[in-house]
């Protein structure tokens, strides 16, 4: 087993609608920040946190399909949660949610859609 290859990154192609421009904002409002953009006004853009890794295309893209769900693990998802808050993605009626399958999770729809799920493990 130890020869087999590692994954080391997952990256995912998402439909930004329209706008990428608009859907850039709201990533960076959850802490991804720009690594790459195509154009002006951009038509493609990469965004990055930590080992996520976002390619954001324009509605136009062909091989996007839909709907798209994205389970993010995070070290800290009560912290996470403030930082959501703060930055207006998400409102005090939002609530983290103990799934049965022992998880803790905050589900947040994006821009064209986009299913977000962040989550930790409940080990309380």
């Amino acid at each position: 087993m130890n020869n087999l290859t590692k994954f080391t990154q997952i990256s995912f192609l998402i439909p930004a609608g329209s706008d990428v421009q608009k859907t850039v904002s709201f990533y960076e409002k959850l802490g991804f920040q720009v690594t790459h953009k195509e154009k002006d006004p951009p038509r493609m853009a990469v965004l990055e946190r930590d080992c996520a890794v976002f390619y954001l295309c324009h509605e136009n893209y062909q091989q996007l399909g839909q709907p798209i769900n994205i389970r993010i693990l995070v070290n800290n998802i009560d912290l996470f949660y403030q930082e959501c808050l703060r930055e207006g993605v998400i409102n005090s009626t939002t609530e983290i949610k103990i799934k049965p399958w022992g998880t803790k999770e905050l589900e947040i729809i994006a821009p064209m859609s986009v299913y977000l799920v962040f989550y930790t493990f409940d080990r309380e």
